[in-house]
């Protein structure tokens, strides 16, 4: 938090709002109390819901080590719009592979703290200012460390779910290059059955650039989705 301060103190901001409306659906798939399969589906849209932003896919497989601990590894796609009120924003694609770790911890019966590591490889088509062109698929690293917590509430249905996380550019060599974006967001939640829970909520995303960074306050309604396998028994889980 530190070094996104800094960084941004010494830049210019370029948008303030943008009225994104992000949709987010996520899908998980229990095989047994250590293998789970699933899959999210983003749909970000801008000026409410008018025009087209972003569309993410993201496929994934995750295993519990532990209660505490949880390792994944997965693929996204993602396809990007240009939105005409941000002046750095261009049409673009990317393919990544990513890996994860997730530590959780309970600090009360109703609250729990997550930490998630995540590491992309990212290949993606990049827009030359020069020559007002898309250059070749570049290839680059990037480091996500996502810091959150749940907050039950006496009332089993309700929750608050509330997270920062820090997006870093990576050198080759893995040292950090410079600060990509900062996500703070924070969700009201609701469960609506055994399987199924809503969230609605805000995200205040910060996007650095080389001398400036863009501001975009984004709505957000995610839809998360939770099934398991006929033979599924979490009691298995050591």
């Amino acid at each position: 938090m530190a070094l996104f301060s800094t960084r941004l103190s010494a830049q210019e901001k370029q948008v303030e709002s943008t009225n994104d409306i992000w949709l987010f659906q996520l899908t998980r798939y229990s095989l047994n109390p250590k293998w789970m399969i699933g899959n999210e589906l983003h749909l970000r849209r801008h000026n409410g819901f008018k025009d087209a932003n972003q569309f993410l896919i993201r496929p994934f497989a995750e295993y519990t080590l532990s209660k505490e601990v949880q390792l994944a590894s997965g693929f996204t796609y993602i396809g990007s719009e240009s939105v005409a009120e941000i002046p750095s924003s261009k049409k673009t694609s990317e393919w990544n592979f990513w890996q994860q770790i997730q530590l959780q911890q309970a600090l009360h019966k109703q609250i729990t703290v997550l930490h998630r590591f995540r590491l992309e490889e990212r290949w993606y088509s990049n827009f030359s200012q020069s020559n007002q062109e898309y250059d070749p698929f570049q290839f680059a690293t990037r480091f996500r460390y996502r810091f959150s917590i749940i907050w039950k509430f006496n009332n089993p249905q309700y929750y608050v779910h509330a997270f920062d996380e820090v997006w870093l550019n990576l050198r080759p060599s893995g040292q950090i290059n410079s600060l990509d974006r900062n996500w703070l967001n924070l969700n009201l939640g609701y469960n609506l059955n055994e399987h199924t829970r809503l969230e609605l909520g805000y995200l205040d995303q910060w996007i650095s650039h080389a001398s400036s960074f863009d501001h975009i306050p984004t709505a957000m309604i995610s839809c998360i989705v939770s099934l398991h396998s006929p033979k599924y028994n979490k009691n298995e889980l050591k």
